[in-house]
């Protein structure tokens, strides 16, 4: 008896150890923006019908702390995971994902758009001060999915 529950647990240990990792999260080396780049999300629209935009990664590590004033980034190349989604009536929603890269300067702040077109959302990061853009603009299509209100 002993044994078989000695068995079952060891065949469970790494079932149970591996969801215990998590992916590690986005840390700036830099502690200021004066020596960093702030990259802040963008929202347009009506409380019903609206388009905002999702920082998810920055070089694959995932964004796990948000705020309004947006979220420090280290200055140079980096590759964001971002999303832009509409949200329509009745909760439904369409989202599209891409990886922009940008070549990201200290002391700058930086706004990732959205522009929703039919099953298509495009996506690129501009430069606050300057309005030029910081990335390309990607394209990607969009998927669809309804969250009822109630």
């Amino acid at each position: 008896m002993r044994k078989k529950l000695l068995i079952s647990v060891v065949a469970i240990l790494p079932m149970v150890l591996a969801s215990c990792v998590t992916a590690p999260s986005y840390q700036a080396n830099v502690t200021d923006h004066n020596h960093g780049a702030i990259v802040r999300t963008w929202a347009s629209g009506t409380f019903a019908l609206f388009t905002f935009t999702a920082l998810e990664k920055v070089d694959g590590q995932r964004v796990s702390i948000w705020s309004q004033e947006g979220l420090l980034v280290d200055p140079g190349l980096r590759v964001l995971s971002v999303a832009g989604t509409y949200v329509g009536a009745f909760g439904g929603r369409d989202t599209g994902r891409v990886e922009l890269t940008a070549i990201l300067e200290a002391g700058h702040t930086y706004i990732l758009k959205a522009e929703l077109g039919d099953k298509l959302v495009v996506l690129w990061l501009e430069d606050q001060a300057t309005h030029e853009l910081a990335s390309e603009r990607k394209t990607s299509t969009t998927t669809h999915w309804i969250q009822w209100l109630w």
